[in-house]
């Protein structure tokens, strides 16, 4: 009896264990790829990385509020601008290397933003306007050369860019209608509000 009790509970062990499911290990194109034992890391892309903010003192956006509200008065009082057109990034960088730097404006929103691009302010350090652009994509690549002792600058417009060059009083408004750049743009030259690759505070007025 005792025998016939031990055989019957080695019977049940074994079926209970054939019953439970097996695990499946994985297949061997499914890991990551291995060199020498180690984890092969893909590398990182450093032209998607954000870098640190460029932020603007606060006097200085102090100044863009104020400009963009007395120039933009009669549309605000007629709630013609919603919310994002409300809204803008800034950089300061000095164009005609007198020691004071200009300011870009980027205008956001339906109210300044079209297929060709969008409305760019470009203001002198104490608010007085030099430019406004129109149909601009940004960045605003700053070009190594010179017109008036004021940098060239290249600009995207309804998908090509463009040279625009300061004629003594002010920068063209329409790059768009200005000659195509067709030289190759360097790696090395400064881009003005470039969105895609810096973290900028957005402002509002």
């Amino acid at each position: 009896m005792k025998n016939l009790f031990i055989a019957s509970v080695l019977g049940w062990a074994i079926s209970a264990m054939a019953c439970q499911p097996s695990q499946q290990k994985p297949q061997a194109d499914s890991l990551p790829p291995k060199e020498d034992g180690a984890i092969v890391v893909p590398p990182v892309d450093s032209s998607v990385l954000i870098e640190p903010s460029r932020a603007l003192d606060e006097a200085v956006v102090t100044m863009i509020k104020n400009n963009l509200e007395k120039k933009y008065a009669n549309d605000l009082a007629k709630q013609l601008l919603d919310s994002t057109s409300r809204s803008f990034y800034a950089e300061a960088y000095d164009v005609n290397d007198d020691g004071n730097k200009e300011i870009f404006v980027s205008l956001m929103g339906p109210y300044f933003c079209g297929s060709g691009g969008c409305n760019v302010l470009l203001l002198k350090s104490n608010g007085e306007r030099i430019t406004d652009f129109t149909v601009t994509a940004t960045p605003i690549i700053v070009s190594n050369t010179s017109s008036h002792k004021w940098k060239d600058l290249i600009i995207e417009s309804g998908g090509k860019k463009h040279l625009v060059k300061f004629n003594g009083k002010n920068y063209p408004s329409n790059p768009s209608v200005q000659p195509v750049y067709k030289e190759t743009v360097s790696d090395t030259l400064p881009k003005v509000l470039d969105i895609a690759h810096h973290t900028y505070p957005k402002y509002t007025f």
